[in-house]
Parts: structure tokens; sequence; C-alpha cells
């Protein structure tokens, strides 16, 4: 199972700590088993999009996201699909 955003950063900050305590700087088994934490779901046939956007629809965004326990990714997933049905493509945002 792969921790949420919220319960990631918190290990994060917990595996800091124990090697700080410790008196180790963040080496690479550190920072491979934080990625393995944080991982994200599978990115086989994904890209990464970045796009700009006005400050209070992100705030829109966050908002829904928190308020409907769904991820951003998924929210903006679906409304690329509801934009690609508009105009007569096939759905294929996941």
């Amino acid at each position: 199972m792969v921790p949420s955003r919220r319960e990631c950063g918190t290990t994060a900050i917990m595996v800091m700590w124990y090697h700080a305590s410790a008196g180790q700087s963040h080496s690479a088994r550190g920072r491979c088993l934080l990625q393995a934490l944080c991982a994200a779901e599978p990115q086989e046939n994904r890209k990464s999009f970045t796009t700009w956007i006005d400050e209070a629809a992100l705030k829109e965004l966050r908002d829904l996201s928190h308020e409907t326990g769904r991820k951003q990714q998924e929210l903006v997933a679906e409304a690329l699909n509801m934009l690609f049905v508009k105009h007569g493509k096939r759905r294929g945002a996941r």
C-alpha cells in the first residue's frame, strides 16, 4: 500500500530525523527509502504536463480535492476528459 501524500510527508520527516539523530547524512539508501515510500502510481505511458493557472483556480482545485478526498490529478483528468468529449475526441486522461 502506497502512503498518502500526508502520510508520506510524515514518514519523510521521521526518516530525515532518524538520519540526523544518528549523525548520518542523507545517504543513497535513505533517498531510496523515501522514494519507495512516496512512490506515485506507475508512470507507464504517462508524461508530465505543466501549465500556468490563476491562483484562485488553483485554490479551488485544492479545496475541491480536499472536500472530495480525490487527488488533484484525478480531478484534472476528469476535466480533460470532459473537454475531449465536448470537442468530439476520445477520452484518454486518467
